[in-house]
């Protein structure tokens, strides 16, 4: 079973909300807005309720806008990336501003002229914070970053780290990393083919090993054993050694 583009992206909002650097800021803007009142707030609701409306806002809008991003996160050009992803969060960002100020206030003003001031509102500050996001993506570095494998994007963020090992678990597959190691549900064929770059060899029918996480490799009768950097040992069956010799790892 593949994972959607839209599970994926959750699976990472869901990541970067459990941070507790972002819950920190998160925090920090919604009590700064609700002190602060802007916008008219602090005349038109009393502190509590105007809590909970900025607290709304603010999640519901940054949802949003990160949610855009990761699924809109292709490799076009900077200026288009954030034009596109600014234009669309403009529109979902109107939404939820007429829709919590309709619940939160009862009086929503559906005059042209005012729907199009808050979309301007809308369009001006998605571009603004995807422009941030595109530097922050596409920095001015004449160092490429490493390529990550496409496997990564399945994972929980705290588990993304280097390849180490995939293993066979009924339905699932276990795929190991540096940062621990996480069930997927896919055909170890599957998950093989969404390594690249990553370099490794499948040694069993059941497993699998990148070639820079391999300590040791030893025979054992008509078989091996490979062991890895992170202490683990792992069969290699007949029919695969000819891959190990081929890459200097047997004599």
């Amino acid at each position: 079973m593949n994972t959607t583009a839209v599970q994926l992206a959750l699976r990472e909002l869901r990541g970067l909300l459990t941070s507790t650097k972002a819950q920190g800021v998160l925090a920090a803007v919604i009590a700064l807005l609700a002190f602060s009142g802007p916008f008219g707030t602090i005349y038109l609701l009393p502190f509590a309720p105007r809590l909970i409306y900025w607290a709304v806002i603010v999640l519901l809008t940054f949802s949003s806008g990160m949610l855009v991003y990761f699924l809109n996160n292709k490799r076009d050009p900077w200026w288009r990336s954030v034009l596109i992803n600014g234009m669309i969060n403009g529109v979902i960002v109107s939404l939820i501003l007429l829709t919590v100020n309709a619940v939160a206030m009862g009086d929503v003003d559906f005059e042209p002229a005012y729907v199009l001031k808050m979309l301007s509102y809308s369009f001006g500050v998605s571009i603004i914070v995807f422009a941030v996001l595109g530097l922050l993506h596409y920095p001015v570095s004449t160092e490429q970053e490493p390529e990550q494998p496409v496997i990564m994007k399945r994972l929980e963020l705290n588990k993304r780290g280097a390849l180490v090992s995939m293993t066979v678990q009924d339905h699932y597959v276990e795929l190991t990393t540096t940062k621990g190691a996480s069930l997927l549900l896919m055909r170890l064929s599957d998950a093989i083919a969404e390594t690249a770059p990553t370099k490794g060899l499948q040694i069993h029918r059941s497993h699998w090993v990148a070639l820079n996480q391999i300590e040791n490799v030893r025979r054992q009768g008509d078989r091996a054993i490979v062991s890895l950097k992170n202490g683990a040992e792992l069969p290699a069956s007949r029919s695969n050694l000819k891959q190990l010799k081929d890459a200097g790892l047997l004599p």
